[in-house]
């Protein structure tokens, strides 16, 4: 089973790019986008783990901690229902 975090950052004024520039360079990061409004950047981390994402986690956040003002985190797990199956069932 996979774990993910998904982690919301308000960077910098000047460094939304620089941050996911040191971001994606890190073990288990699967996305990390921009996005309007604040918090300003959401990433996606896996791990196969809870004790391997906290790694990942704690790299990130030594990466970009003077890049960031505020963080937010979740954990979640991967679900084995797809995703459009659940949308399928709503209707």
């Amino acid at each position: 089973m996979c774990i993910r975090a998904y982690l919301l950052l308000q960077t910098l004024k000047n460094t939304p790019q620089e941050t996911i520039d040191a971001i994606l360079e890190k073990p288990g990061i699967v996305t990390a986008d921009l996005v309007d409004g604040l918090p300003n950047l959401i990433m996606v981390i896996e791990a196969e783990k809870r004790e391997e994402l906290a790694g990942h986690i704690t790299q990130v956040l030594d990466s970009v901690e003077f890049t960031v003002q505020d963080l937010r985190f979740f954990i979640g797990r991967e679900s084995h229902q797809p995703l459009l199956t659940t949308a399928a069932a709503l209707k």
